[in-house]
């Protein structure tokens, strides 16, 4: 940077001086930098006028040091054998740019309005601030363009390429596509990364048909993405790009050169959503983490696949697979649709005890046997057409056990039915805790407590819980949920209540949990159980088809193909219920929540039942007002076992 006197920044007639004082951690620096596509500008000024710019309502009320800071982020700024480009600026957004902004900080509300001109070894910044008033802006620094890192900036656009120096080019990414190589981009034998098309857009299409033979030129490359192209084939000399670590490809391509599977360096390949038929056989990437094959046409995988020595993701969704070796099940991360994991793999699931399942009556889950509860809704089936498929929709209605809200929980009463509060626990056990807490003179973190329920007293609504004892629920933490861990404790009593310690017994501060911020995590309320009837959602049943196994080809064709799941949802929102439930529905937008358990810990996820839903009501907010859910396999609620109840949550 060249002598202060030839900078200048100024404000509404006032001056400004450049800093770089780290007890403002402010600094004024020009650079080409990691995870940064272009130029970053950053400038920190400083007026000896703070006062009279704060009073003039141009400095921020707040800014007693009189510093404003602004940042720009410049692509595409190579013209004429260097730097030479002229950016205007609307609303602190640069034009012609699909993303890069501008930053400032230390003024009062408002935006900037000018241009950025940027020259071989010149910035100028002018134009105007508006917001309650406009005022003039002027900055002129001067900077040192062979100080600049080239190895880092992206060239974006053919015109910056036909002028840059071939020494300087070491990163290229067209991200709106590419219709052929031009033969210029043969002298940049400096090339690391090279990206071509949209990276994360598969619905748009690009022309690129032929990656030259010659691009094995770039003896440095270790990036190659290609992206919704047109290609049919890739050359074999891919294959020979020593240097590369990651390769993506998304293009109708059959097959691949086998010189990509014995690249020696290659840690992420990904082959999505292609047409291949096939994977060589002999597969040799002895770095290789992560391989996504999803949305091709294989049927088949070699085994040598499983014997990379590092491979810890393996995603090989939406293929016709005819086989897969129970091997791959072993891999750390496998996406595959459940089916196929039931089908090829020793999927079954082996009960909470470890010895297998025992049978259990299907019938009790389903409203269809109770005419009391099927004669409530039968107001609904006047509607065209509910009727047409009354049958597959009756399939499908379970028996749930929802709970009221009655008020606030007082603790006069043992061995109720609760929800928040605190638990009536046997009087000779021990409340649960888990983890470490790191809190002086605390040991471990209480579980929060979510609810109980005397099964006795709900006995008489439905067959599927125990005819007598209490069921208590508690979860860990909703962190414990979203890192995929099963945060759920649900524990059993089968005695009498008398044998009950009242919840007023338990004197917990806030400390004694691991987030919470009151001493009771939810507040406690007493509840009235009732039975509803309840269907499922539609919105996700492309994501969860097994729900329609016993369903009728024209009820299924209907769902998957028209709107008629978005039609019933509509007619039967009237009767579904939002209250806390057991062997309910769950809403997801993605897989139902007992899918989510079946991946989690095996089985069909028919077999898998809602043990408890607790929405977003009272004190209960679980991520963003989301639904907790605690679900048990059928066989282990016949066990009358809760040793191995899976937690998960849906959140929009």
């Amino acid at each position: 940077m060249e002598t202060a006197q030839e900078n200048t920044f100024s404000i509404d007639g006032h001056e400004f001086y450049f800093i770089n004082e780290p007890d403002l951690c402010k600094n004024t620096k020009i650079g080409i930098f990691e995870h940064i596509r272009g130029l970053s500008i950053e400038i920190a000024a400083k007026t000896k006028d703070a006062k009279i710019l704060r009073k003039n309502n141009v400095l921020d009320r707040y800014n007693t040091k009189g510093v404003v800071t602004l940042r720009f982020e410049l692509e595409d700024i190579f013209r004429n054998d260097g730097i030479d480009r002229k950016f205007e600026v609307e609303s602190n957004t640069i034009l012609h740019s699909s993303y890069l902004t501008t930053y400032w900080d230390g003024l009062c509300y408002g935006e900037f309005f000018g241009v950025v001109k940027i020259k071989r070894n010149l910035i100028q910044i002018i134009g105007n601030w508006e917001g309650d008033k406009i005022f003039p802006i002027n900055i002129q620094l001067y900077y040192d363009e062979d100080t600049l890192d080239w190895s880092k900036y992206i060239f974006t656009t053919e015109e910056e390429l036909i002028v840059a120096p071939s020494e300087k080019v070491h990163r290229i990414d067209f991200k709106n596509g590419l219709t052929r190589f031009p033969e210029t981009f043969e002298r940049f034998v400096n090339l690391e990364m090279l990206y071509i098309g949209s990276y994360y857009n598969q619905d748009t299409q690009y022309n690129l048909e032929l990656i030259p033979q010659w691009i094995n030129k770039f003896k440095n490359l270790n990036t190659l993405v290609v992206s919704s192209a047109n290609l049919e084939t890739l050359p074999d000399q891919i294959g020979e790009l020593a240097q590369l670590t990651h390769l993506h490809i998304d293009a109708p391509i059959k097959q691949i050169p086998d010189g990509i599977v014995r690249l020696p360096r290659l840690e992420i390949l990904t082959l999505s959503y292609c047409n291949l038929e096939l994977i060589p056989e002999q597969v040799d990437l002895p770095k290789l983490t992560s391989l996504n094959l999803k949305n091709n046409q294989l049927k088949t995988l070699p085994v040598a696949i499983f014997n990379q020595p590092c491979l810890k993701f393996l995603n090989l969704e939406d293929n016709p697979w005819e086989y897969l070796s129970p091997e791959f099940e072993k891999i750390p991360n496998l996406e595959l649709e459940l089916d196929y994991k039931i089908k090829f793999f020793d999927y079954d699931y082996k009960g909470a005890d470890g010895l297998g399942t025992i049978t259990w009556d299907d019938d009790v889950f389903y409203a269809s046997g109770d005419s009391a509860l099927m004669k409530s809704i039968s107001d609904y089936w006047k509607n065209a057409l509910p009727r047409k498929f009354q049958d597959d929709l009756t399939v499908l209605l379970k028996k749930a056990l929802g709970f009221d809200f009655i008020s606030k929980e007082d603790y006069q009463e043992v061995g109720n039915h609760r929800f928040g509060g605190l638990p009536d626990l046997p009087k000779d056990w021990e409340y649960p805790r888990f983890g470490e807490n790191w809190r002086e003179g605390k040991e471990s973190n209480c579980y929060e407590f979510i609810g109980q329920i005397n099964c006795a007293k709900v006995s008489h609504l439905q067959d599927y819980l125990p005819k007598s004892g209490m069921l208590y629920f508690f979860l860990s933490t909703i962190h414990e949920v979203y890192g995929g861990s099963n945060a759920a404790k649900v524990l059993f009593f089968d005695g009498d209540i008398k044998h009950l310690g009242s919840a007023t017994k338990w004197n917990f501060t806030e400390e004694d949990y691991f987030e919470t911020t009151s001493d009771i995590p939810y507040e406690g309320y007493k509840v009235n159980p009732y039975t509803f009837a309840d269907l499922p959602d539609f919105y996700a049943v492309t994501s969860n088809k097994y729900i329609l196994k016993n369903s009728t080809e024209g009820f299924k064709n209907a769902l998957l193909e028209d709107d008629l799941g978005y039609e019933i949802n509509e007619l039967f929102e009237p009767f579904q219920k939002q209250d806390i439930a057991i062997n309910s529905y769950g809403f997801s937008q993605h897989e139902y929540p007992e899918h989510v358990a079946a991946i989690g810990q095996r089985g069909n996820p028919m077999d898998w039942i809602i043990l408890l839903k607790v929405p977003a009501v009272k004190d209960f907010h679980f991520g963003d007002a989301g639904d907790l859910f605690f679900l048990i396999h059928k066989s282990d609620l016949a066990k009358r076992n809760f040793n191995n109840v899976f937690c998960t949550m849906y959140s929009s």
